[in-house]
Formats: C-alpha cells, structure tokens, sequence
C-alpha cells in the first residue's frame, strides 16, 4: 500500500494572511515594487512549504493517524478513539515557539488544535475531523464522489450490533466489521446518504460505540465510555 498524500489545514488562516500582509509591507515603501513584490512571494511559497512539510511530520510522527491509498480508488485511515494526543500536543506547540521566534510579528494558534484536528485529504476533497474532545470522528466528504464505506472496529468488551435502516430505498454501500473479545458481528447493506442512519455497537451500561451517516454521505463514529476502540475506515470513491 501506498501512503497517501495529504494536505494539513490546521494552520490557521488568520496566520496566513498575517505573514501575507508582513512581507507586502516592503514592498509597498520602495521604488523597486516589482522586484520586490516577486521576491516577497517566493519568500511566502518557501515559508509556506517549509510550515506545510514541518506539519505533515508532526502529524506523521505524533498524531497516531495513518492513511493510505489502499488502491486507485480508496483511501484507508486507522486510528484509535480517543486517541492519545499529548505528545502531538506538545510537538505543535514546540512548533509554535520556534515559529514565533524565527519570524517577528508572527502569531500561530493552535488553541482549536487541543480538542480538534480537521484534515483535509487532497486530491479527494474529504474532510477527516477527529474531536478529541467527544471522542468521535467525522468524515466529510466535499464532493459527491463516494460508493462505499468499508469499516472495520476491535473493541475490548463483548458486544451487539443493532442498526436503525431508513425506509427511503438506498444505493449507498456499506460494511460493518466488529470485533469484540469473544463475540463479532458483520453488517453489511445499502444505506440512504442522504438520510439518517444509526448503527448502535454496545455491551450494556455505557460503553458504546455509535456510527451515524447523514446528508451527504457524511459518517460519524462516537463512543461512550472510556475503553479505547481502534477504527479502520476504507472510503471507496467513484
């Protein structure tokens, strides 16, 4: 499998315009505007790419996240619920001191990034978002592209799978794997995207694990509970 390329869009755009409006300030006070100009925005295309690779090792290195390209036409991504961010935590905010030192005027919050982490997978146009602090994940697809959603979750306790269809006839293709300690359950059917569907995973009192799929072809996986589950989600694109 080939690990997929992917955009990190957690750098805020505020920091963006802000760096933009720093380096047009020279040029904007010199005869020499062109030259200038020209040289400033290679300055903004070096220190863009430069904040985007740094971002892409954090996320690689800490982050607990893998996606791949698990064939010309899906995406796969793996992770845990809840995942444990603090060493991803840390790195950003490492990031941030030395950013901040290295470029005067220049501020990077990262405040939204200790609860949340929006991914924006390119070139598929499907938003990852990973609440850390509802323990769930989204996935959000931008464009109408998808056929299929392809999903296989290892929980630590025994359990049941229940699923609430909608009525509407539905062309959606879904798969359900479950693994408990001793029990399993496979679910695997044609959905409505653009209807509510719930799939319930539980094992009585609170542990449970919730997947929600909603208009447009958006699904949500949320526990309940403290056990960690881990989640694999293969999204099979046209």
């Amino acid at each position: 499998m080939k690990k997929g390329q992917f955009t990190i869009t957690f750098f805020i755009l505020g920091f963006l315009i802000l760096m933009l409006a720093t380096f047009l300030l020279g040029f904007i006070q010199t005869t020499s505007k062109r030259v200038v100009e020209i040289g400033s925005l290679d300055r903004i295309n070096t220190l863009g790419s430069s904040i985007e690779i740094a971002g892409k090792q954090i996320f690689n290195n800490q982050s607990n996240i893998t996606i791949y390209y698990s064939g010309s036409n899906s995406i796969t991504i793996n992770e845990s619920i809840p995942n444990d961010i603090i060493s991803f935590n840390q790195s950003m905010k490492n990031f941030k001191i030395f950013l901040e030192k290295s470029i005067a005027g220049v501020t990077l919050n990262i405040t939204t990034l200790e609860t949340t982490l929006p991914l924006l997978i390119y070139p598929n146009l499907i938003l990852y978002n990973h609440d850390f602090s509802s323990k769930k994940i989204q996935i959000i697809p931008q464009e109408l592209n998808l056929l299929q959603y392809n999903v296989t979750i290892k929980v630590p306790y025994d359990i049941s799978c229940v699923q609430a269809l909608n009525t509407i006839p539905a062309l959606f293709e879904f798969e359900l794997r479950v693994q408990g300690t001793s029990t399993s359950c496979f679910i695997t059917t044609k959905i409505d995207p653009t209807n509510i569907t719930l799939i319930n995973i539980s094992s009585g009192g609170t542990r449970k694990v919730e997947l929600k799929f909603d208009n447009p072809e958006y699904l949500q996986i949320r526990i309940f509970g403290n056990e960690q589950i881990n989640v694999s989600a293969k999204i099979v694109m046209n």
